[in-house]
C-alpha cells in the first residue's frame, strides 16, 4: 500500500536537518512524496562601476510572497521514463507545492527547478511566456533520496540586468534594439518593446543581454521628450542602472498652488533664480491628500536663487507637502528670504511624508509664527532625512527648530546638521523644536555659537562630527560623504548620489 502523500515544506536547513532524522527511511526505492527545502534568493549584484545612480541596489534580496518556482520531476523505474510538474508558490512563510510530487519506485531520478516570474507550465509541461521583464534562472540535481533543498546559490546568470531609475508606481515604454531576452529559448530580437512600472523605490528592470550599440528609448507621460540611449555590450550577470528624469531648467508653472498630486522624475540641469513672491509647489496642507508632489524631484546639485516671501499663508516652503513615495534630493536653496506670519513654515517642505536627501538651505532667513523649521515644519510617520542640512536664520513664536520644528516616531534622521540660528519665545531646538526629538535620529549636530555639539549636548569638534556623520551614511548604504568647506568651515557633502 502506498504511503500516504504528504509534502513537508521547511523554510531553514536546520528544520531540514530535524526532517531528514524522522524521515531516515525517504529513499527513492520506495513509493512516496518529496520532501522539499528552499535556500535562500540569490540577490544580484550591483557594482558602482555598472551604475549611474544611487547607493548599491541588489533588487530582490529575499524569496517574497507569492513568489513561484516551476518543478520538472523525471525519474525511470521499471515502467519507463515518468515526467511530473508542479508549481512550488511561497505564501511568506512556507513554500505549497501544487500538485504533489511523488517518486513511485525510482531507479534514478533528476529535478528541474525554474525560477522564471513570467514563464508558467502548459498542460503538456512546456513552458510558456515572455522573456526579458523577469529572471530566469534554472538549476538540475540528481535525486539520492527524497529529501531535497533546492538552491540557487551556485546558479550563474548567463543575463545582464538594466535598471531604469524613475519615481515611484510610474509607467515606462522601453525600446531596445539587438536585445537577447533572459528566457526559455530566446534570440536577438531587433526591436524589442516592454511596458515596464516602477516599485516602490523608483526602479524598473529588464533582464537580457544587448548587442554593442543597442539602441535604448525611454518615453513616459511625465517626459516631454524621449530617453535616447546608446548603450555598449553587456557583461552577463552584471547590472546596469540608467537615470530617467525629465531634465528641466525652471520649476514648470503649472507645479505652484497645484491642486491635483504631482508625479514623475524630474531633475535641474541648471541653477534657477526664483522671481516675485513665492507660491509653494503643490497646495496640500497637512490635512488634504491631494496637490502633493509625490514622484521625484532632484537638484542635481544647482542653486535655487531667490526664494521670497512675505506671506501670511499657512504650509510654507519651497513645497507645500511631499507625500509617500515623494522624494527631494540634491537640493541647495540659497539666501531665501521667507518672512511669514503664518505656521507650518521651512525651507525645503513644509509637511514630510517622504525622503529628503542631501538638501541644504544655505544662508537667508526664515520666519513664521508657530511649527518653524529650517528643513521641515512636520516630519511625519515613514519619513526619511539623509544627510541634509541648514544654515539660514530661523525663527517665530513657538515650536521652532533648526532642523524640524516637529519630527514623529517611526521617522528617520541620518547625519544632518544645523548651523543656523534658532530663536523662539517657547519649545525651541536647535535640531527639532516643539516636543523635541523623537523617531530615531543619528549622528547630527548642531552649532551652538562657536562649539559643535551633538544631539546629546556634548560639546565635540567638527572633524569628529564629519567621522561620525560619514560612518553612519555608510553603515546605512548610502554613498553621500561629508568635508570640511575652508572657506565657510561648515561640512559640505562631496559626493552625490
Amino acid at each position: 500500500m502506498k504511503m500516504m502523500k504528504y509534502l513537508y515544506l521547511l523554510a531553514s536547513i536546520l528544520a531540514l536537518t530535524a526532517c531528514e532524522q524522522d524521515l531516515t527511511e525517504a529513499d527513492m526505492t520506495n513509493s512516496g512524496t518529496l520532501f522539499i527545502n528552499v535556500d535562500g534568493f540569490p540577490a544580484f549584484s550591483e557594482t558602482a562601476q555598472t551604475r549611474s545612480v544611487g547607493a548599491s541596489d541588489a533588487g530582490k534580496t529575499a524569496w517574497a510572497n507569492g513568489d513561484k518556482l516551476l518543478l520538472h520531476l523525471s525519474y525511470t523505474n521499471d515502467k519507463g521514463t515518468q515526467n511530473s510538474y508542479s508549481i512550488l508558490t511561497y505564501d511568506g512563510s512556507t513554500w505549497n507545492c501544487s500538485p504533489t510530487l511523488a517518486l513511485e519506485n525510482a531507479h534514478s531520478a533528476s529535478l528541474t527547478t525554474y525560477y522564471a516570474p513570467t514563464y508558467s507550465w502548459d498542460d503538456s509541461g512546456n513552458l510558456i511566456g515572455t522573456g526579458g521583464t523577469g529572471e530566469f534562472m534554472q538549476t538540475t540535481q540528481n535525486l539520492t533520496n527524497r529529501n531535497v533543498t533546492i538552491s540557487f546559490a551556485n546558479v550563474t546568470r548567463a543575463y545582464s540586468r538594466l535598471r531604469f531609475a524613475s519615481a515611484t508606481n510610474t509607467r515606462l515604454t522601453v525600446t531596445l534594439t539587438g536585445f537577447t531576452p533572459a528566457g526559455y529559448n530566446t534570440s536577438v530580437v531587433d526591436n524589442y518593446t516592454a511596458t515596464l512600472t516602477t516599485d516602490s523605490k523608483g526602479n524598473a528592470y529588464l533582464y537580457g543581454s544587448w548587442n554593442a550599440n543597442a539602441k535604448l528609448t525611454v518615453s513616459a507621460n511625465y517626459l516631454t521628450s524621449k530617453i535616447e540611449k546608446t548603450l555598449s555590450a553587456s557583461t552577463p550577470a552584471q547590472s546596469y542602472a540608467l537615470d530617467t528624469p525629465q531634465l528641466i531648467s525652471s520649476i514648470p508653472s503649472n507645479w505652484n498652488n497645484s491642486t491635483t498630486d504631482i508625479t514623475g522624475y524630474y531633475k535641474l540641469n541648471a541653477d534657477i533664480t526664483l522671481s516675485g513672491n513665492w507660491i509653494p509647489i503643490g497646495n496640500a496642507t497637512t490635512n488634504r491628500v491631494q496637490g502633493r508632489f509625490i514622484g521625484t524631484f532632484d537638484g542635481g546639485g544647482y542653486q535655487i536663487k531667490g526664494l521670497k516671501s512675505e506671506s501670511s499663508g499657512d504650509d510654507f516652503g519651497l513645497f507645500r507637502v511631499l507625500g509617500t513615495g515623494g522624494v527631494i534630493k540634491n537640493v541647495n536653496l540659497t539666501e531665501c528670504s521667507i518672512d511669514g506670519s503664518g505656521s507650518f513654515v521651512a525651507g525645503i517642505v513644509a509637511t514630510n511624508h517622504g525622503t529628503i536627501e542631501n538638501c541644504h538651505v544655505i544662508g537667508g532667513t526664515i520666519k513664521g509664527k508657530e511649527y518653524v523649521g529650517g528643513l521641515v515644519s512636520y516630519n511625519n510617520h515613514g519619513s526619511v532625512i539623509v544627510a541634509c542640512s541648514n544654515s539660514a536664520d530661523i525663527s517665530g513664536n513657538q515650536d521652532i527648530g533648526g532642523l524640524f520644528s516637529r519630527t514623529y516616531d517611526g521617522t528617520t534622521t541620518l547625519s544632518c546638521f544645523n548651523a543656523g540660528n534658532v530663536t523662539g519665545n517657547s519649545s525651541v531646538g536647535e535640531i527639532a523644536g516643539g516636543i523635541g526629538i523623537l523617531g530615531t535620529v543619528t549622528a547630527c549636530y548642531y552649532l551652538d555659537e562657536n562649539s559643535v555639539k551633538g544631539t546629546d549636548g556634548v560639546e565635540t569638534t567638527w572633524d569628529a562630527a564629519i567621522s561620525d556623520m560619514n560612518s553612519t551614511l555608510q553603515a546605512a548604504g548610502y554613498s553621500y560623504q561629508y568635508e570640511l568647506d575652508t572657506n565657510s568651515g561648515l561640512p559640505v557633502v562631496k559626493t552625490t548620489e
